[in-house]
Formats: structure tokens, C-alpha cells, sequence
């Protein structure tokens, strides 16, 4: 343990889904301050880690470089100072969560045939579905040796192992059971909220929870954490549902996911209240394989008119504040990090354009 420095630094966060984006937050407390003067270290330990012959290591290279890392290693820095970690030992936990984190945004790419991210090809898309399947495995292994490089009692290295190990589990469980709703009509909200806190959630909580493993925290202040950040998760993944419904430039226009015949939240909500022959129109729109513009636009407008946009923007309030009400059963100086952390979480967190045109590239699906 050690006495952190009171030195001030700004610093640009990225995308909850990607990387580093200019998003100023010179306001932040001290410890996300602080944490942002060693998180350089981080992404060299990432890059070494990523090293490989061959295309796996040509395609490490391009997904490393596709705009830093992803902002859960931040908020795992952030949180150690707020625990007075060593220096070293939450730059090596920082490094795994973001091992992590590139892994499953690289499956998750593939499986859900994502194409575009941030104005260029996916992975899987410019090096080939093998490949992207061999990186994801390739830096899972990765995040379980960076942490054997911990200097702290092995028994808490040995524990941090486990919670990997079980957290990449529930994720992969998670991702199982969003592929298998992709295409079902008959989700509901309890439903898409369990898979996303097992999906989402639980890869937000890998930060927090490493850190508080760190000082052995008891159970309480862990389980906090844990439903703190899974909540957030649900948030995030709210947000990336009305993105893929609305659209954005860099990821595509308007109604992807239409295109792509799959469920999420919003088309939930307005299947919940349409009369049974609107219901069986959609379904039979939903199934063809090659879809217009025109019918596309119809349902689009027809979504847009339903009030489903308006119920996911107050589930998202909602869910921040369960986020919220976890976070001020902290200690002060964590409700301070992670409520700042929640607010960037969302704030980094593309807005989706009301008037985007209709696109053609699958971004995040339910």
C-alpha cells in the first residue's frame, strides 16, 4: 500500500463499448486525476501481451490501435486509488480487465456480424472469422498471466484467477442467451434485464470487484459493487440498443437492427403494445431476408411513434438509479469514484441522431 501523490491531471476517456475518445473531464475527482498519470503503462502492458507472429499478431495490432483502451481499465485505476493499491499491482489488474474487455467486443463483433466500428472494418471483416476467434481466446489467456505478475499474497492472486475465471463464464453464458433472444418475439423485459446484467453487467463489475478483492474487502462492500456496476451495465447496454435503433454516423444509419431481423429493447416495448395483426406484419417483416427501404422506414416510424423510445430512455434512468442507490452504501471515497465513474460510463456512451438515415451495419443486438 502507499500514500497516493496529490498531483492533478486531465485526461480523454472512450467509448464504455471501445476506446479512447476526446471526453474531457477535467472536473473529476482526484482519484481519476491521479489514476490517468500511469495509465500509459497499462496499454504497454496490453501491446505486450498482444505480441504474436503472423496475422493474429497483424490483427492484435489493428485492434489495439483502434483508439486505446477500453474505459473499464480506467475506472480500474481510478478505483485502486481510491483503495491505495501499489501502483504496479492495478496497473497489471488494469491491463487484464482490458484484455478482457478486447476479447469479448472482438466475439462479440463476429457473432453478431458487426462490420463497422468506429469508420473501419471489424476485425473479424478485414482479417477473417478464424482469426478474430483465435485473437478473443488469445487475450483471455493473456489477462490470466498478467495476473500471476501481481505482487501481492498469492492466496489474493489465487482468488483473483477464480473471479475471472467465473466472471468470463457468466459473460460468455450472457452472450449465449442474447444470440439465442436475437430472434425471438416473445422476449420480455425481465428477460432482455437478466441478460444484460449477466452479459454487460458483470463485465463492468470486473474492475471494481478485482480492486476490492485487492484489499479483501468483505462481502458486503464486494456485493455492493458488483450490483452497482451490473446495473450500470444495463444502462450501457439500454443506450447501445436505441444507437443500433436510431443510429449514429460512425456505426451506421438508422434501424440495423430491422435490417438484421433481430429483437432489442425498444422493438420489446413495441411489440408489448401492438394489436395481434400489426404483431403478425412485423413478425412476417422480421423473417424476410432481403428487406426495402420503404418497409423498413414504416416500421421505423411506427417504432419511433410508439412511445418505445421514450420507455428505454426512462429505463435507463431507472437503471442508473439502482446503479446509484448500491454506490451510496460505499465508503465516501468510493461513492465518489464510482459515481463520477457512472456518469462518464454514460457520458462517454454514443447518443443516438433522432434523424439518422437507414443503415445496413449491425452494431449491438439484444
Amino acid at each position: 500500500m502507499r500514500e497516493p501523490s496529490e498531483a492533478i491531471y486531465n485526461f480523454a476517456v472512450g467509448s464504455s463499448a471501445r476506446g479512447v475518445s476526446s471526453l474531457d473531464i477535467s472536473d473529476a475527482p482526484a482519484t481519476w486525476r491521479r489514476a490517468n498519470s500511469y495509465a500509459e503503462r497499462v496499454g504497454k502492458l496490453v501491446r505486450f501481451y498482444a505480441k504474436a507472429p503472423g496475422n493474429l499478431g497483424a490483427a492484435a495490432a489493428y485492434q489495439l490501435d483502434a483508439g486505446g483502451e477500453p474505459i473499464t481499465s480506467l475506472l480500474c485505476l481510478a478505483t485502486g486509488e481510491a483503495l491505495n493499491l501499489a501502483v504496479n499491482d492495478v496497473q497489471h489488474l488494469a491491463a487484464a480487465v482490458a484484455l478482457v474487455h478486447h476479447a469479448f467486443y472482438l466475439h462479440d463483433d463476429l457473432q453478431e456480424k458487426v462490420e463497422v466500428r468506429q469508420d473501419r472494418m471489424s476485425v473479424w471483416k478485414r482479417f477473417g472469422p478464424e482469426t478474430a476467434v483465435n485473437l478473443g481466446d488469445f487475450l483471455i489467456s493473456a489477462a490470466y498471466s498478467e495476473l500471476t505478475r501481481l505482487q501481492i499474497d498469492k492466496r489474493i492472486v489465487a482468488r483473483l484467477i477464480s473471479h475471472l475465471a467465473e466472471s468470463t463464464r457468466w459473460v460468455i453464458a450472457g452472450q449465449s442467451a442474447r444470440m439465442e433472444a436475437f430472434r425471438r418475439f416473445d422476449a420480455d423485459t425481465e428477460t432482455y434485464r437478466n441478460t444484460a446484467m449477466q452479459h454487460r453487467g458483470v463485465l463492468m463489475a470486473l474492475p471494481v470487484v478485482g480492486a476490492l478483492l485487492m484489499v479483501r474487502a468483505d462481502d458486503m462492500l464486494i456485493e455492493n459493487g458488483v450490483q452497482a456496476m451490473v446495473w450500470q451495465g444495463v444502462a450501457l447496454q439500454i443506450q447501445d440498443d436505441l444507437v443500433n435503433t436510431l443510429g449514429i454516423p460512425e456505426r451506421g444509419g438508422a434501424a440495423v437492427n430491422l435490417r438484421a431481423g433481430g429483437m432489442n429493447l425498444p422493438l420489446i416495448y413495441f411489440l408489448a403494445q401492438t394489436q395481434r395483426e400489426e404483431r403478425i406484419a412485423f413478425e412476417n417483416f422480421m423473417h424476410h431476408g432481403e428487406k426495402r427501404d420503404g418497409e423498413t422506414g414504416h416500421w421505423l416510424r411506427r417504432l419511433r411513434a410508439s412511445g418505445a423510445i421514450q420507455r428505454c430512455r426512462d429505463a435507463i434512468v431507472q437503471a442508473d438509479h439502482e446503479a446509484a442507490h448500491y454506490i451510496r452504501a460505499m465508503p465516501p471515497v468510493l461513492q465518489k469514484t464510482l459515481a463520477y465513474g457512472k456518469r462518464v460510463l454514460l457520458d462517454a456512451a454514443d447518443d443516438p441522431d433522432e434523424d439518422a438515415p437507414l443503415g445496413s451495419e449491425s452494431h449491438e443486438r439484444f
